[in-house]
């Protein structure tokens, strides 16, 4: 009797165990539904719902870094990108991603893990440290996917066209250093240490170059998304010196406006977002030509204000003739002899007995081209501006188009800019350039570009004041 109680006893608890089982079973199964067990292949009809976010937190820079279409960023272009960005939790069991959702933006996966497939099918475990997450969950484009949390997460969205400039820029134009002691040399530069080391580091890449203005940098990267002029003039504003001198700018002659802006936004607005940023970098670029050594110091200022000078002149050209964008040619003048900082930084750093002033005036015609082009492109300029450092004073060049462009604004300009100095001497008779014959079918005639530049010689001085400060 006693062994008969104990049996029935263990079998109903048996019984009692296996229906817990199942109930724990059942409940994990309402629960998770839409979700893959791991240790299936594939899940059918189990329907999406719509994402439910949770909560948004700052995505840290560093954890950016593993993914593919970022992973060539440098530090600061990966905290520039980083700024302003949210990366979303979902807890475990709710819905990451519909395909249909919005097919313009990227899902990466930054911590956790998900279920990836077709909103009605089978789905794959994707962890966040596999390679697989290196890449957006959606990036087969598929309007049916779908992607569910196994574990908490954390997603980020990026646009997709912002993702698309950046694989544009893995295949951007690459500038390597030449040799440049293969070039002819004069002979103040015989025997110059100073000039063949610096070759030699040039040459091998070694060269320290001078970091984006750092104000125009976190503009240019907030442009390559869609910004409006609330947020450029929260940017702009990092520096108060610089959101002051833009609004001075707007109301130069070089703007010539009936009603003064009195604001940095009105500014922006009024100059509109991609001329803000090229006199943002304008503006930035005189703290880059500075030095300790009062040798070096004078220089520098030489060439910053002779680029200044070049500069203007391009933006006034380029707005008689009306076939290049003056604000282009504002930063197209500026940029030629932008070489010259690197050289003379690394000058500074060679005791002064080692070098005297012939000998690196000798030097900066022969360095601040192929420099410049490697800076610019170090930079990430547009390669319509990559070449003008090369070609600027190559006064018989030719684009072999009877088009005016830019380079040939920038080239009339540095002409212009040698007009009453020592130089001029130098130069070949401006209708020899191939650059002044395209003046034949612009506004602004061959006969006519001296007198242009006198009349203009008030708003060129003001906009220099303005810029010089």
């Amino acid at each position: 009797m006693n062994t008969l109680v104990l049996a029935i006893g263990i079998l109903s608890l048996g019984v009692a165990g296996w229906l817990g089982f199942k109930l724990v079973a059942a409940k994990r199964t309402a629960a998770r539904s839409d979700i893959q067990d791991p240790s299936d292949s594939f899940l059918l009809d189990s329907p999406s719902v719509e994402p439910t976010l949770i909560r948004t937190e700052p995505v840290p820079p560093e954890i950016l870094k593993r993914l593919a279409p970022l992973a060539t960023l440098s530090e600061e272009e990966l905290i520039a990108f980083a700024s302003g960005r949210l990366m979303e939790f979902y807890p475990a069991g709710s819905t990451v991603l519909r395909g249909a959702e919005m097919p313009e933006t990227a899902v990466f996966l930054l911590k956790g893990t998900v279920m990836v497939g077709p909103e009605r099918g089978g789905k794959t475990k994707v962890d966040s440290d596999s390679d697989a997450a290196r890449f957006p969950l959606n990036r087969d484009g598929l309007s049916s996917i779908a992607a569910n949390a196994w574990t908490d997460v954390w997603v980020l969205r990026v646009p997709a066209v912002i993702l698309r400039q950046y694989a544009e820029r893995s295949s951007a134009r690459t500038i390597v250093p030449p040799d440049l002691t293969r070039s002819p040399l004069p002979r103040e530069l015989g025997g110059s240490n100073l000039f063949y080391v610096f070759c030699r580091t040039f040459h091998k890449g070694k060269l320290d170059l001078p970091a984006f203005p750092s104000v125009a940098f976190k503009l240019r990267q907030a442009m390559r998304e869609e910004i409006d002029f609330v947020k450029a003039t929260k940017i702009v504003q990092m520096d108060p010196v610089l959101a002051t001198k833009l609004v001075q700018v707007a109301n130069s002659p070089l703007y010539l406006t009936a009603e003064p802006v009195k604001t940095c936004q009105s500014a922006i607005a009024r100059l509109g977002l991609v001329a803000t940023r090229n006199l943002i970098f304008t503006m930035s670029m005189k703290g880059l030509f500075n030095a300790g050594s009062p040798q070096i110091r004078k220089l520098m200022l030489d060439v910053w204000k002779s680029s200044l000078q070049l500069s203007v002149i391009s933006s006034v050209l380029a707005a008689r003739t009306g076939q290049v964008d003056p604000d282009k040619a504002l930063l197209g003048g500026l940029i030629v002899r932008i070489g010259a900082i690197p050289f003379l930084s690394f000058a500074e750093k060679f005791r002064s007995e080692y070098h005297g002033s012939a000998e690196l005036e000798a030097a900066l015609p022969i360095i601040q081209g192929p420099v410049g082009q490697y800076l610019l492109a170090k930079w990430e300029f547009a390669d319509e501006y990559l070449d003008l450092p090369i070609i600027a004073e190559q006064w018989n060049y030719s684009s072999g188009t009877d088009r005016l462009g830019l380079a040939d604004i920038v080239r009339l300009a540095a002409w212009h800019s040698y007009v009453g100095t020592p130089k001029m001497g130098d130069l070949p008779p401006i209708t020899e350039l191939p650059a002044y014959a395209k003046l034949k079918d612009a506004t602004l005639t061959p006969e006519q570009s001296l007198k242009v530049l006198y009349d203009a010689k008030e708003q060129i001085a003001e906009t220099l004041r303005v810029f010089g400060q």
